[in-house]
């Protein structure tokens, strides 16, 4: 596997179906593509599935790129609970760069954002 798989397998993340086991499946075989795969996960992050951005965030988080930092902020505001979960789960893994983002998450008056974002 490497960059050539990258395309198939955002594909085949889309095509799955809401709470399918291998949208997470196929997020962690990009995750093993690596920094190559960020960008595509960054446009997946907008897809009108949230199982989708759901699982773009996760791989986003596992490969840390700081370059998702910027998207996964705006993916902040999703209106799934599970997407934001995820989003600020990466936000997290990505460290430094994420910081000042999940400490206004915290701030925020739902209980369940604040909550994931501590």
């Amino acid at each position: 596997m490497g960059p050539p798989a990258i395309a198939p397998l955002i594909s085949a993340l889309k095509g799955y179906g809401f709470g399918s086991d291998s949208v997470r499946e196929t997020a962690i075989r990009l995750v093993k593509i690596g920094r190559p795969a960020v960008d595509a996960l960054i446009v997946a992050l907008k897809d009108k599935h949230p199982d989708v951005r759901s699982g773009a965030a996760y791989a986003l988080g596992e490969i840390r790129d700081p370059r998702a930092v910027g998207s996964l902020i705006i993916a902040l505001k999703d209106k799934d609970n599970n997407v934001r979960k995820e989003v600020a789960d990466a936000l997290a893994k990505i460290g430094r760069p994420a910081v000042e983002s999940l400490i206004a998450i915290m701030k925020d008056t739902d209980l369940y954002d604040s909550a994931w974002a501590a």
